[in-house]
């Protein structure tokens, strides 16, 4: 009798310093970056520190570290913890390296203030993407194999061909181009350049709107408001998830503006 209560404290015992052990990597999972808010063709998520990719699905959670790619004809679009809006063109290859989410929304679980990013933080090794976040006291930085935009409050336009040749159109807002071999502030209006190793250049834009006419086919995306970003969303509007266009109040009032890359005019 006696040992088999001694077997039993033993045995509990165990289990606890196991899971007490296990503490650390549970808190340390990566904190959530956002959300897929639409998925068009062939898009791809690969989790953070695996090799294999797997589909991507509408209102799907997206974390720190997570890549997304889009196949030819396809298209992709996300609502980040940081607010950003942000649209995918096809044949493009984006990772979430780390994400500040936003004080006001209190998306996701709690982070430590000691491991919470300072400021987001986007790779585009290849491809095209759009992102619009007007909060100008929020810090970005968009990483292309010939450049990193340090950005605040913008509508811009990337693009990044297969040879890392950069071009980033700015509509709203500032950002300040660099890399190694030099430095280039953009004002609205105005695109950068830059090829891996040579110092960006810049240029005025002569038509603003045609860099991102490819956006204006997307479906109008919803609010912030309309869709929080947390896990338990897809318990609430189901775990395959009727289109955004129909949930409940959206869009919301701080819908994209009518007239501007952000209307999603168009069937797509």
């Amino acid at each position: 009798m006696i040992r088999s209560l001694l077997r039993g404290t033993l045995s509990v015992t165990f289990f606890l310093f196991l899971m007490l052990g296990n503490l650390p990597q549970i808190w340390a999972a990566a904190p959530l970056a956002g959300k897929l808010i639409q998925v068009q063709g062939q898009v791809s998520v690969r989790k953070a520190g695996e090799e294999a990719w797997g589909p991507g699905r509408l209102q799907q959670d997206i974390f720190e570290g997570d890549a997304i790619q889009t196949g030819a004809v396809s298209r992709a679009a996300i609502l980040c913890v940081d607010k950003s809006q942000i649209r995918l063109n096809e044949n493009t290859l984006f990772v979430l390296n780390s994400v500040a989410p936003s004080p006001r929304l209190g998306w996701g679980a709690a982070v430590p203030a000691a491991t919470a990013a300072a400021a987001s933080l986007y790779q585009v090794p290849q491809g095209e993407i759009w992102l619009r976040n007007s909060n100008e006291k929020f810090r970005f930085e968009l990483e292309t194999p010939a450049l990193t935009a340090a950005v605040r409050g913008t509508e811009s336009n990337l693009r990044v061909a297969r040879d890392g040749f950069t071009v980033l159109a700015l509509l709203t807002g500032s950002l300040v181009l660099r890399n190694p071999q030099g430095e280039v502030s953009l004002s609205p209006g105005e695109e950068g350049l830059a090829r891996p190793g040579a110092a960006p250049t810049k240029r005025v834009l002569v038509e603003p709107a045609d860099a991102v006419q490819w956006s204006l086919a997307y479906p109008g995306l919803v609010s912030f408001r309309d869709l929080p970003l947390t896990p338990a969303s897809d318990a609430v509007r189901g775990a395959g998830g009727a289109s955004p266009r129909g949930l409940p109040g959206a869009p919301g009032r701080d819908q994209l503006r009518p007239g501007t890359p952000g209307t999603g005019q168009g069937g797509g």
